[in-house]
């Protein structure tokens, strides 16, 4: 009923399955893991995000402690003046045209430009995308184009 063929290399583990004499209303279940390397990046991405408050938790499911790993990401903030960290969230159209010379907010076509130039003109269109599933989003668009955050 199923034909599994290995497409990966030596370093990436990827199959591609071809269901065969499959009936309707037939049912099936795979079992499958993640690579060792794509283990370790997602828990490093977990250890990232509890410093924003969300609560790590193991591949099994179950809570962990944070590590000392994110005292990277603890260190650079803690060095950060309140200027610099505004101007790495907030900082607004004007400003940053003044500073560098007409370059302003980022502006994605068919979607217009950015609230902010820093992270938070990012955010609210990341959790557009993310809510609402929609990969056709400007923003998606501007990636797939190649074209990372304006030109």
């Amino acid at each position: 009923m199923v034909e599994v063929t290995h497409t990966g290399g030596e370093e990436n583990d990827a199959f591609d399955i071809e269901l065969k004499n499959f009936p309707p209303g037939s049912v099936i279940a795979f079992r499958v893991s993640l690579t060792s390397s794509s283990r370790a990046a997602i828990a490093l991405m977990r250890q990232n995000l509890t410093l924003f408050g969300f609560k790590m938790r193991s591949m099994s499911g179950s809570n962990l402690r944070q590590s000392d790993k994110d005292a990277g990401l603890k260190a650079i903030l803690s060095r950060m003046s309140l200027s610099a960290l505004n101007r790495a969230l907030f900082r607004c159209h004007e400003e940053e045209a003044d500073e560098h010379h007409g370059n302003g907010a980022y502006d994605i076509p068919r979607y217009g430009r950015f609230v902010y130039c820093g992270l938070q003109g990012l955010i609210p269109l990341l959790n557009d995308v993310r809510v609402n599933n929609d990969l056709g989003h400007p923003l998606c668009d501007n990636l797939r184009r190649g074209v990372w955050l304006g030109e």
